[in-house]
């Protein structure tokens, strides 16, 4: 996944991003579940190699503040506007999150 990432980003079309949700596993409910994903997703960023990524983790306040069911699509909106390239994210086990009814994302 790794070389899949770096060839996509350093052709610069796209940014591109890795989060794999495994860690969540335990978490059932979609008040917890959602938070938890956005941290995941922010995390992702700030581990990126790639400085425009970065730069986008370090202002959450256009979705921070928000019902927990509209994290994730503030969250998208935000890196949208605010990115100069489309992202590309890649989620890994979101499979994990089966219990939790994620029809809201």
């Amino acid at each position: 996944m790794e070389a899949l990432l770096n060839k996509i980003n350093d052709e610069r079309k796209y940014y591109a991003l890795y989060r794999s949700f495994s860690p969540l596993e335990k978490v059932a409910r979609v008040k917890e579940a959602i938070p938890a994903l956005v941290e995941q997703i922010k995390t992702a960023l700030n581990k990126s190699k790639v400085d425009g990524l970065r730069k986008l983790s370090s202002d959450d306040s256009q979705y921070s503040a928000v019902a927990p069911t509209l994290k994730i699509r503030r969250m998208l909106k935000y890196l949208s506007a605010g990115s100069d390239k489309d992202i590309v994210i890649f989620f890994d086990s979101i499979d994990s999150l089966a219990p939790a009814p994620f029809c809201l994302l």
